[in-house]
């Protein structure tokens, strides 16, 4: 009995570390105009809380073009469609904190 049971509390001793290690996704809110018009730029505010159990890293807002219906397509251009959240040397998001970047689309002028 004991020989079965060694190796199943071996395992569960290895596994323990990874349970619940994302316990929850990260919370993004996005800020952006209603309105607009043609010709205008429209800022989109990227804002990710962490509120996983543990320190996020490297990650980017992306505008994804390909998931933009090509009736829209046609009347935007994407000037900043990607950015960094963290730019400093660890390119890291610690456990709660906050970091915002900030993304832009122009409305082409026959948008009307």
């Amino acid at each position: 009995m004991i020989k079965k049971a060694l190796p199943l509390l071996l395992i569960s001793l290895f596994l323990l570390p990874l349970y619940g290690a994302a316990d929850a996704d990260p919370k993004v809110e996005l800020t952006y105009p209603i309105e607009t018009d043609p010709g205008k730029i429209i800022f989109i505010d990227v804002k990710l809380t962490n509120t996983t159990s543990e320190m996020l890293w490297d990650l980017k807002a992306v505008i994804d073009s390909d998931e933009i219906p090509i009736d829209i397509k046609n009347y935007i251009n994407i000037i900043d469609g990607e950015k960094k959240f963290v730019e400093d040397s660890d390119h890291s998001i610690n456990i709660q904190d906050q970091v915002t970047t900030r993304l832009s689309i122009e409305i082409t002028a026959n948008a009307e």
